[in-house]
């Protein structure tokens, strides 16, 4: 928007100038007329804040149009109107091809005066507005040019993407001048052949939609082909506009190499042996991490053997080393991984052979991954990053591994167990009650029923002991069972005088019938055990599932957590098996049970997530 604007007017004719001056400052308060009757006053006055020259043509000392090849000399692009009373095509025709601005001829009437005044102020107008589109157009030069990506501004031909200028970067990045390209096929620069359909979709969608572009691309640059974030501007008056391509290869290459990661990772999870394990984490250091010298060391004691190495490593440099010496150690001891970008800096490192960098990884508690390189700092965060990642799942294998076989150690150790139950202690056993029963032919003694009950009782325990031990829940047929016979059943291995069982659960549920009988049975005794014999004990049914209360004394609630647990008892004649084998039943089961207090006082345990059968209505 125009404020004050400067006039400087040229005519050898004083008269001319100051009535001009008048009438052009009257016309529009924005113009400020300074005057001038000689070439050198108006040189003298013409300077950076003026905004627009009006000269005539024919004067003594230059005419018009040397005049303004003298101003545009220091003013390349300061309006100039030649306003004369000389008027011709020819003056016209040179004055246009001199450059000036505007060209107006002298009238003899005042009017000519608001013609001009018009003209004045159209020409600075335009020139304000070319002046802050080439300072908005030097400004965006500046960016372009600074820009840290590579950056071409395009035109089209034909929908051929023709370069009509590329940034610093742009020139380092594809190994191209400005002055190389410019005016040559983008694609057929950097473009390589696999890629040149979708370069194509992308000229295409670009020039027939003027509509920003973002595509991910491959380019070939001056080291390669690399992989791209092209992002394209349109402009808004023609076909072409800028295009920025951010790299993004690195980026690529660690989300193929984390997918890659994420396959091994299964990989090792179906790894069975420790030798397969090791293989497969040197395999992928290769493939994966690019590592050509590598490997994997377990602690055997204090020392760290090789389990696994890399093809390229050479025999003299599998070397088993204690768990206090060298980096090896050291990434032991500490549990923490470490990148030496020079060996020959690093005090612990005693380097076999032309190493000079390393990378080296814990894993876990079973051993050491070590990287080394002949080249200095070769080791980057990425690779560590991903070296850690690959690692923390040969650990997280090794781990299972070392599970599995402390597993298969306890189900040996188990099954001896439960073969000495089973031979070695219910054989002597058969055959002490035998002797017990021959020995009640020969005489009557109140001691052999005692002897008899307590051959008994060491049974049941056997039986228990045995159910724990194998653990074999998953080894039962479901079929419909009576909760009523259930109890019942139950009830009568462990009765005693001075207890008494209501069974009112009228209901069938799916269950393995000499499970559930054992479950009766060991709430039964641990019932009647905590009670000193004298206790009543209720059987009934409730929604999805049934009860089992007794009069007894109860349980406390912070104890109510732990009394399911193998060997957990108060009683003093408890074992501490029976609840423990009535939660293993109710696991096998895929039942619920909950621990509260009777109606009477004592314990009620609640059995839920119970599949009803049918409905009975006999007990």
């Amino acid at each position: 928007m125009l404020t004050d604007t400067s006039v400087v007017h040229v005519d050898d004719d004083p008269e001319i100038v100051e009535l001009a001056a008048t009438y052009l400052e009257r016309q529009d308060d924005r113009l400020t007329v300074t005057t001038a009757t000689t070439i050198s006053d108006a040189l003298d006055q013409i300077t950076a804040t003026t905004d627009c020259v009006v000269s005539d043509y024919e004067m003594p000392e230059m005419n018009g149009i040397e005049l303004l090849n003298t101003v545009r000399a220091e003013y390349p692009n300061l309006p100039f109107i030649l306003f004369t009373g000389k008027g011709s095509e020819e003056i016209a025709s040179e004055a246009i091809s001199a450059g000036v601005t505007d060209y107006l001829q002298k009238e003899t009437n005042v009017e000519q005066y608001t013609l001009l005044a018009n003209r004045i102020l159209n020409v600075v107008t335009q020139h304000e507005a070319e002046q802050r589109v080439n300072t908005e157009r030097q400004r965006f030069q500046s960016l372009f040019n600074e820009l840290s990506q590579p950056a071409v501004e395009i035109d089209y031909d034909a929908g051929e993407p023709i370069v009509q200028s590329v940034n610093v970067a742009f020139e380092e990045v594809f190994g191209y001048a400005a002055t190389e390209i410019g005016g040559e096929s983008l694609d057929a620069a950097i473009v390589p052949e696999h890629d040149e359909e979708t370069a194509s979709q992308i000229n295409s969608q670009f020039c027939n939609s003027r509509q920003p572009e973002a595509r991910e691309v491959t380019r070939q640059t001056d080291t390669g082909p690399r992989e791209f974030l092209l992002q394209a501007a349109p402009f808004d008056d023609r076909s072409g506009g800028f295009i920025i391509y951010t790299d993004i290869t690195d980026r690529k290459r660690r989300e193929e190499k984390l997918s890659a990661l994420h396959d091994v990772a299964e990989e090792l999870a179906q790894s069975e042996t420790v030798s397969e394990v090791c293989d497969r984490t040197i395999t992928a250091s290769k493939e994966i991490l690019s590592f050509d010298l590598s490997v994997v060391g377990l602690t055997d004691g204090d020392v760290i053997k090789p389990q696994a190495v890399s093809e390229e490593v050479p025999p003299d440099g599998l070397v088993a080393m204690s768990v206090s010496e060298g980096i090896l150690g050291k990434t032991y001891r500490t549990g923490e991984s470490y990148v030496f970008d020079d060996l020959e800096t690093v005090p612990e490192a005693n380097p076999q052979g032309p190493y000079k960098s390393a990378i080296s990884v814990p894993i876990g508690d079973h051993g050491v991954f070590q990287a080394v390189a002949t080249t200095r700092n070769s080791f980057n965060k990425t690779d560590h990053e991903l070296t850690e990642l690959l690692i923390r799942h040969t650990d997280s294998a090794l781990s299972r591994l070392q599970r599995e076989r402390q597993l298969e150690q306890q189900t040996v150790r188990f099954d001896r167990f439960t073969s000495m139950l089973s031979h070695d202690l219910r054989n002597p056993l058969t055959v002490a009650a035998g002797h017990v029963e021959l020995l009640s032919d020969e005489c009557n003694s109140e001691h052999l029923d005692k002897i008899a009950h307590a051959h008994h009782r060491m049974e049941e325990l056997i039986d228990n002991v045995l159910m724990l031990a194998r653990n074999d829940d998953a080894e039962v047929t479901m079929e419909p069972v009576s909760v009523n016979r259930a109890a019942k059943q139950g009830w009568q291995s462990v009765n005693t005088p001075n207890a008494t069982l209501s069974a009112t659960c009228e209901m069938t549920v799916s269950a393995a019938p000499s499970q559930l009988k054992r479950l009766f049975e060991n709430v039964f005794r641990n019932a009647i055990e905590h009670s000193n014999g004298s206790v009543s004990v209720t059987v009934g049914a409730m929604d999805a599932g049934f009860y089992i209360a007794d009069t007894g004394p109860g349980i406390p609630e912070d104890e109510r957590d732990v009394i399911f647990t193998t060997g957990y008892s108060t009683a003093a004649s408890g074992t501490g098996l029976g609840l423990a084998i009535v939660s293993q039943i109710v696991q096998t089961h895929d039942w619920n049970i909950a621990v509260c207090d009777s109606e009477a006082g004592g314990t009620r345990l609640e059995i839920t997530g119970v599949e009803t059968v049918i409905l009975s209505n006999s007990s």
